[in-house]
């Protein structure tokens, strides 16, 4: 019993008032948040704002966040499996934002994000180039051509690569005889990496595997063959757009005709006696019926 009361009058006495120190810590702490919004924010959205005393999975099972959610919490980033990795909007991952609430910073922010995410101006639309006038009055000694036996879709021309300039004009001719699209496939981009992988991520302003690219894109890529083409074919009214293959030689140009509908394939002369790098790549015209599997057209032999 003594000791029951020793032990009653210990916790009587001590503890209460380590109760009453705490209460009064959290009502000043309170007291604190009330008077600084940003602050209670930054509690109650789950960041503490000392990030060192959060481990990986106390940042993630506070926000419901998964290793492709990348947020910040005063510089230190919790998307941990794919941090460093490609870009910033590479795929796979999601910006959503840090925390802070010094004005300053947040001020340079929003003046430094805004120009980026802004669209670009739209480009001045000037007369075509001589160049491209040139091939579409080139194109005009083909109209009187035989209608192809082709069905429905776009005609496909491989250009960047060889005799592509015939190629073009026989293509384009096609396409004004036949009401079709025009599928321009720059072979110049060909490599031993895609040209879709940068540093820069994936945007409507930038070319794209899944969708065909306009003559503002070709510009901004530095693509000065294919502006010419694109050119000419807006001076003839045929609708037309560039792609860059994503693997080389025939099986890029029948990914072409399988992703954007094509049903004829326009191809240069060069095909018929190809170099070994272009034989390796499939582009022989031995070769190449099986892989595209769409009617083709070698241009001079139309």
């Amino acid at each position: 019993m003594g000791n029951e009361s020793s032990l009653s009058t210990y916790e009587s006495r001590g503890r209460p008032d380590g109760r009453r120190q705490s209460r009064a810590r959290s009502d000043a702490k309170k007291k604190k948040d009330h008077q600084n919004p940003s602050r209670t924010s930054l509690h109650q959205s789950g960041l503490d704002e000392n990030p060192e005393q959060r481990t990986e999975s106390d940042a993630r099972a506070g926000h419901g966040q998964t290793d492709s959610t990348c947020s910040f919490n005063a510089g230190r980033p919790t998307c941990w499996s794919t941090f460093g990795i490609g870009g910033a909007a590479s795929p796979g991952k999601r910006f959503v934002g840090f925390v802070s609430d010094d004005a300053d910073v947040i001020d340079l922010l929003i003046r430094t994000l805004l120009p980026i995410g802004a669209p670009p101006p739209p480009a001045e639309q000037g007369p075509p180039s001589a160049s491209a006038l040139e091939l579409v009055k080139a194109s005009d000694v083909l109209l009187d051509e035989p209608a192809s036996d082709a069905g429905a879709g776009a005609v496909v021309v491989a250009v960047g690569r060889g005799a592509d300039r015939l190629a073009f004009i026989t293509a384009l001719a096609l396409a004004r005889r036949e009401g079709r699209a025009l599928v321009i496939v720059d072979r110049s981009a060909e490599g031993f990496g895609s040209p879709y992988h940068d540093m820069r991520g994936d945007d409507a302003y930038r070319p794209s595997p899944d969708r065909l690219f306009d003559i503002t894109v070709a510009r901004r890529e530095g693509r000065g063959a294919l502006i010419t083409y694109l050119e000419a074919a807006t001076a003839a009214g045929v609708v037309a757009g560039g792609w860059f293959p994503t693997v080389s030689g025939a099986e890029g140009l029948a990914q072409a005709g399988r992703r954007f509908g094509g049903a004829i394939v326009v191809l240069p002369s060069d095909v018929i006696r190809p170099s070994l790098a272009e034989r390796l790549r499939g582009m022989a015209a031995d070769r190449l019926g099986p892989v595209i599997g769409l009617p083709m057209v070698v241009a001079g032999e139309a």
